[in-house]
């Protein structure tokens, strides 16, 4: 029995060009369908790449201006707990390497926000078959 389902669906609205936004890629709308320790119906944006994937980066970003926690444009987006610590769009990745101070910001703000879309069951409270961990 799988512990979850998810549906990935692919948002034709959202299309990512290399030469405007730095990567190939698109919008995909994660669903989870089925769940044993979370709620299932909860869906999750997501940035994929042609070459890396779902990008967990760009995702975050995403995220974090679906929630209002992002301004600016692609040619400078800000955090808008600190506006002065800025990235653009195009060169992402490379703006985040060059300042890791923004990696530690946007994860203060976004991880409380995630969190509280966790199923509050402990651990202690579930029971796990122990021959289902001995793989």
């Amino acid at each position: 029995m799988s512990n979850y389902l998810f549906k990935f669906v692919a948002v034709g609205g959202e299309k990512y060009a290399a030469e405007e936004d730095g990567f190939d890629g698109f919008g995909l709308r994660l669903l989870i369908v089925k769940s044993r320790t979370n709620q299932a119906g909860q869906t999750m944006s997501m940035v994929y790449d042609k070459v890396r994937g779902v990008d967990s980066l760009r995702s975050c970003v995403e995220y974090a201006k679906e929630k209002g926690y992002l301004g600016g444009n692609k040619n400078g987006y800000y955090f808008t707990e600190n506006k002065d610590m800025k990235f653009t769009k195009f060169g992402m990745h490379q703006d985040f390497k060059d300042n890791p101070e923004l990696y530690k910001l946007m994860y203060s703000i976004i991880i409380p926000e995630l969190e509280e879309r966790l199923s509050a069951i402990t651990p202690e409270e579930m029971e796990i078959v122990d021959e289902e961990m001995n793989y």
